[in-house]
């Protein structure tokens, strides 16, 4: 527990973890993943942007070797990794209607403000799902 803290908050420890990794891409889609509630379905959309952009920046290939894969030596790049233009995105600016994504406090909080606004209207507080079960 106390890596994945100084991995969030210690630059030298995100350096070592990240190293020969394009560092920026991946803090940006861990803070993204931090982000996110238990019970919240990830925009993989997003993150397959990331890493998209991840070897854009950095020169690599999708016909590149995979380092893991034990039958084909893995040499690096051709090219000099990155012409060091990554552009500065944070997780907050990446936002859609159908991409954005609350919080589970945030969606909890909105649903008892609408239960509190409705017995003030003098409405009946069960959803519309909840009537037609009760047919």
């Amino acid at each position: 527990m106390q890596f994945k803290k100084d991995l969030r908050n210690k630059p030298e420890v995100q350096d070592d973890f990240f190293y020969d990794c394009p560092k920026k891409e991946f803090l940006r889609i861990l803070k993204y993943v931090d982000s996110l509630g238990f019970y919240s379905t990830p925009d993989y959309k997003f993150v397959y942007f990331c890493i998209q952009h991840a070897g854009t920046a950095n020169n690599v290939k999708d016909t590149d070797p995979l380092d893991w894969d034990a039958s084909c030596p893995f040499n690096g790049p051709i090219e000099s990794p990155g012409d060091g233009n990554v552009i500065d995105l944070d997780v907050e600016m990446v936002s859609s209607p159908e991409n954005s994504r609350k919080t589970d406090k945030q969606k909890t909080e909105k649903k008892m403000k609408k239960k509190e606004k409705d017995k003030k209207n003098g409405k009946d507080t069960k959803t519309e799902r909840e009537s037609k079960k009760e047919k």
